[in-house]
This record gives C-alpha cells, structure tokens and sequence, in this order.
C-alpha cells in the first residue's frame, strides 16, 4: 500500500533504511563467519552499495559515539535514531 501522507512516505523511507541496516548486519557476520565469500561477484557488490549508502551516516554517528571496547556501535545507535526519528514524526505530525 502506497503511503498517503508524507509523514507515512517518510516513515516507510525509515523502515526500508533500518531494513537495509539489519541486512548489512546479517551479510557482515555471514562474511565473518565464513558463510558467504567476499570473492563472489554478488556479495562484494551488494556490501559495497549498502556500505556506500551507510557511510556517511555511520561517519557522523562515530563522531559522537567511539567505538566501545572494539566494537562499533554505528549500526545499532543509527537504528535507535531512526526508531526515535519515525516515532517522533508520528507523535508531533500524525
């Protein structure tokens, strides 16, 4: 169903982006597990543009928030913002 409003189209941009966040956190740990190979054409190109999607977010997010005993908390914190953001626009707008 196509969104009505533009605080609905907004939420859905929100939902397919923490969509895309939590499918990139499944191919890193299926490449780290060994599941997938990096050398596979499909696999190396899908992480790329997912990797160039998030980079600039993920940039900012690691300026406010280090990594935390070498594990980076990019992903999780932008899913949190993204989260807050949609409910936020929900609470004031709809």
């Amino acid at each position: 169903m196509l969104p009505t409003t533009w605080v609905e189209g907004l939420s859905l941009v929100f939902d397919v982006l923490i969509l895309l966040i939590v499918s990139k956190l499944v191919i890193m740990w299926l490449i780290r597990f060994e599941v997938l190979n990096v050398a596979h054409p499909f696999v190396a190109g899908a992480q790329e543009k997912i990797q160039a999607i998030f980079r600039p977010i993920y940039d900012a997010v690691r300026r406010v928030i280090p990594p935390v005993f070498g594990i980076d908390v990019a992903p999780i914190a932008t899913i949190i913002i993204f989260i807050s953001l949609k409910q936020a626009l929900r609470y004031f707008f709809a």
